[in-house]
């Protein structure tokens, strides 16, 4: 295998999609080539447990975070999505870094803003018209359906 096709391998994903880099960067210093960034993440967590929320089309367990919308700045758009998804609000929340997602195979490729966040007691979820429930995971415990990708950028985070 050489030294390109090595570079190439996904860190995670599955039949639709690949995370294919994690880049740790500063808000105002998003690398060339890494933009426009179109959607957000964040990795909430509480010492090793990180809040993850069930998506009801898709029936897995992912990160918050969603689509940037408009002049949407990325910070604006996950403390919205983040209390949209969670009924939660954020704070401490740090940009983490930019990641490349591929899509079907080369198809398409975007870049997403990575945020970390803290969370402490949670509040009384109701679930919405797009998450089901909130979970607690720690990744020392398997966890049925969580989205690999997310997982992976997950693990990122608390590792760092």
């Amino acid at each position: 295998m050489g030294n390109e096709e090595q570079a190439r391998k996904p860190l995670a994903g599955d039949r639709k999609s690949r995370l294919m880099e994690i880049i740790r960067c500063k808000e105002n210093e998003i690398p060339d080539g890494c933009s426009p960034l179109t959607h957000v993440q964040v990795v909430a967590r509480r010492e090793g447990d990180v809040l993850l929320v069930l998506d009801k089309t898709r029936h897995t367990w992912e990160l918050p975070g969603g689509i940037i919308e408009g002049d949407e700045s990325p910070r604006d758009c996950i403390i919205r999505e983040f209390t949209e998804e969670t009924g939660q609000d954020p704070w401490y929340l740090e940009f983490v870094g930019v990641f490349c997602l591929e899509f079907r195979q080369g198809s398409r490729v975007e870049y997403g803003a990575l945020f970390e966040s803290k969370f402490a007691d949670l509040r009384l979820f109701v679930p919405s018209i797009e998450i089901a429930k909130l979970e607690v995971w720690n990744p020392a415990k398997k966890l049925e359906g969580i989205d690999p990708i997310d997982r992976e950028l997950a693990l990122f985070v608390l590792k760092s």
